[in-house]
């Protein structure tokens, strides 16, 4: 049994995306966290949630789909939707093209807020801001912008990490898992690799960050190759992989199923 920590099934029309899970549930992938980059598309992911077996949902703001006045009131009403046991896609990124920075800082802020006082955990994206990332989150750890204090509430995971092991270090010690996808499997990736090798099991999860691209073809199913490939990286038994990073992602998450 494995689980896909990260993917967006909303993005797909309905045929293609049952038989997308069919396949995944077909090897084994019993359990999938759909993900919400707007309000829009947090919508979608909760009627997933509720629909689709196994099916759990995240609500967020992406920071390169943040505009200057989201919706905060439907947002914070689908958090409370049943279904939703995180807050995200959330973070920074200071690509080219992409929103305003101190935009992002303010939506960041205010989506953290919100998983703070709803002691839920966190998705963060971030490209190119680690340092703005970590900073915002210890501000967090310490005590929310609400003034309510947070200390040890937030908690949550970097998805699709793809950095080297000081890196992953950084993330580890401010409380944060590392979610791990198709980069792990490629050999030119070779610091991720050795992050990945040197890392305990027990602080990494699995996701296929399913998504329609054109340069990129994966589906959940496809966590099975990444599996092995951790398995393979760290010497240990496939079996293991799946059962403990199975068991991560239902503590993080699954406990506010």
């Amino acid at each position: 049994m494995l689980v896909d920590s990260h993917v967006h099934l909303d993005r797909y029309a309905a045929a293609e995306r049952s038989l997308m899970l069919a396949r995944a549930r077909a090897v084994g992938v019993t359990r999938f966290l759909t993900i919400g980059i707007d309000v829009p598309s947090s919508r979608r992911a909760i009627q997933l949630a509720a629909s689709e077996e196994g099916v759990l949902a995240a609500v967020g703001v992406h920071p390169l789909h943040c505009d200057p006045e989201p919706d905060w009131l439907a947002l914070t009403a689908l958090a409370g939707q049943p279904g939703v046991v995180a807050i995200g896609e959330i973070g920074l990124d200071r690509s080219v093209g992409a929103p305003d920075f101190e935009l992002q800082i303010r939506v960041f802020r205010r989506c953290l807020d919100l998983a703070a006082r709803l002691q839920f955990p966190v998705v963060i994206h971030q490209q190119f801001a680690i340092p703005e990332c970590l900073s915002i989150l210890a501000d967090f750890r310490r005590v929310g912008d609400s003034g309510a204090s947070s200390t040890g509430l937030l908690k949550g995971v970097c998805h699709y990490f793809q950095g080297d092991h000081d890196e992953a270090t950084r993330w580890l010690s401010a409380g944060y898992q590392i979610s791990v996808g198709k980069p792990v499997t490629r050999p030119e990736n070779r610091a991720l690799r050795q992050a990945v090798a040197a890392l305990p099991l027990s602080t990494l999860l699995l996701e296929t960050d399913t998504y329609p691209l054109p340069d990129r073809s994966t589906e959940p199913a496809d966590i099975w190759t990444i599996a092995r490939e951790v398995a393979a990286v760290k010497g240990c038994r496939l079996e293991n992989v799946a059962r403990t990073t199975t068991s991560s992602f239902n503590g993080l998450f699954a406990q506010n199923d």
